[in-house]
């Protein structure tokens, strides 16, 4: 299982990243230096230079917060830039004197405590001006990177804003198609318990009974999951499809071949049964239900071994339709799905992509 860091990492990662990125800033600026003397042949002045170098990187690194927060506090935006350019070169020559400062105290205090001697920086009125060339390009790169980093992270948001409206629109479509199948499974149920009861009170009695353990099911799938095993889903086929034997009889056959890791798949609650409704309904005879795993996807099949009429064709609208939006919302193109009448009979097949329980 892979654990999330923590509060405290999080709020350390900026400043080490900071420090990396000055740091190598640095090191590179302390070897371009030195890689020059050596190509002057002067040498022996390594230690001198990563002093100077590194120095001036960490005083940089201590100034970028308020930069920064001059970058942020007067952004270049439409409408207000006179004002931000104002405040920065305003900012301008103080960052500079601050930097120069900075490495003045630190090369002093460090330059004899690591062995070099004493620190000549020079005449300081001719030093503070020779800095603030390099200063005006680091000023201006920190600027930018505040901004870059800072458009980064607001595109980054409104993509997570515009992903997570776009799953909470798809999870309401979702829904609402769920809830038009159930009420008319429920309609259709109840129409075929109607009918046995003019034909035998006790298969009337004996429907009911597999109705009430089937609404049980209808009520579990309607408990807000967007995807359940498909042993699930076959429990509540067989809890219909037993509904409807106790109707027909003999006069309904149904086959189901289902291979056995196939099983422990995922998908979509009350995926089957409105397509073995139709099966039922508006087929007959023999009903068959086929699933298998197959190249990573899992291969559904569901048809009846009568070709149904134009009539009865015309009634498969809200089962179908259905099922191909929830398909369509859930899977985009990764799935295939076609349902057609066939020389012996009326078949419904789909390739999904394969997903189980972690």
């Amino acid at each position: 299982m892979v654990s999330l860091p923590g509060k405290t990492a999080l709020r350390w990662r900026p400043p080490l990243l900071i420090l990396a990125v000055f740091s190598a800033i640095g090191t590179l600026s302390c070897f371009y230096h030195f890689f020059d003397d050596r190509a002057r042949a002067i040498t022996g002045t390594f230690p001198m230079r990563a002093l100077e170098e590194y120095t001036g990187a960490y005083a940089l690194a201590l100034l970028f917060p308020l930069v920064a927060w001059v970058a942020r506090r007067w952004p270049l935006r439409r409408g207000a830039r006179l004002r931000a350019l104002g405040a920065y070169l305003v900012a301008l020559p103080i960052f500079g004197a601050a930097h120069t400062t900075l490495m003045l105290i630190s090369r002093t205090l460090l330059a004899p405590v690591l062995g070099l001697g004493a620190y000549n920086y020079g005449e300081l009125r001719w030093r503070y001006p020779m800095e603030f060339g390099n200063q005006v390009i680091a000023f201006a790169v920190m600027i930018g990177a505040v901004w870059a980093w800072d458009n980064f992270q607001e595109n980054r948001r409104r993509e997570l804003t515009a992903a997570r409206l776009r799953e909470e629109l798809t999870r309401a479509q979702l829904d609402n198609l769920r809830l038009q199948l159930q009420p008319h499974f429920l309609f259709n149920a109840l129409n075929t318990i109607s009918q046995a009861m003019y034909e035998s009170v006790e298969r009337a009695d004996a429907m009911l009974a597999r109705l009430s353990e089937l609404l049980r099911h209808a009520l579990e799938a309607g408990s807000g999951e967007q995807m359940v095993p498909l042993r699930r889903e076959l429990e509540t086929s067989r809890l219909y499809l037993e509904l409807e034997r106790a109707r027909f009889e003999d006069r309904l056959q149904v086959e189901v071949a289902v291979a056995d890791d196939a099983a422990a798949a995922l998908v979509p609650p009350f995926l089957l049964q409105p397509l073995l409704e139709n099966a039922v309904r508006h087929g007959g005879g023999t009903v068959a239900l086929r699933a298998e795993r197959h190249d990573g996807e899992l291969w559904l099949e569901v048809c009846n071994a009568l070709r149904p009429t134009p009539a009865a064709l015309s009634g498969h609208g809200v089962g179908l339709t259905n099922t191909r939006e929830r398909l369509e919302h859930l899977y985009g193109a990764a799935h295939h799905f076609e349902a057609a009448a066939e020389a012996a009979g009326f078949a419904v097949r789909m390739r999904l992509p394969w997903r189980d329980q972690p």
